[in-house]
């Protein structure tokens, strides 16, 4: 699985989730998922479980929000994929992230 903040904001980080989607892109499918948050308040840490440098340019409880839908996404993938579970590769696949992201996510899977 992978996953990036798509409006980072930030020179240091130009072309970078281009070239993370890109490489979704090209690899073979079967088993794969890409997450995609579409939030210049989203940064790289928030895939780590930190909100720290999303807090300055959203609330606590939206950074929480986030972080919150981004780790029920990758269970949800060791669920299905590595546990085997009908009703998480349902949920992947049901838009339900998208909906409850209200836009902010998208996630791919092939």
């Amino acid at each position: 699985m992978s996953a990036i903040p798509r409006a980072r904001g930030q020179p240091s980080c130009e072309g970078e989730p281009a070239n993370r989607a890109r490489s979704f892109e090209l690899l073979p499918t079967g088993d794969k998922a890409f997450l995609r948050v579409e939030d210049q308040a989203a940064k790289h840490t928030l895939f780590e479980g930190s909100i720290d440098a999303c807090t300055p340019l959203a609330s606590a409880q939206e950074s929480e929000a986030m972080e919150g839908a981004i780790f029920s996404t990758v269970l949800a993938f060791i669920d299905a994929y590595l546990r085997d579970r009908a009703a998480a590769q349902t949920w992947l696949g049901s838009g339900d992230i998208e909906t409850a992201g209200q836009g902010l996510f998208e996630l791919d899977t092939k």
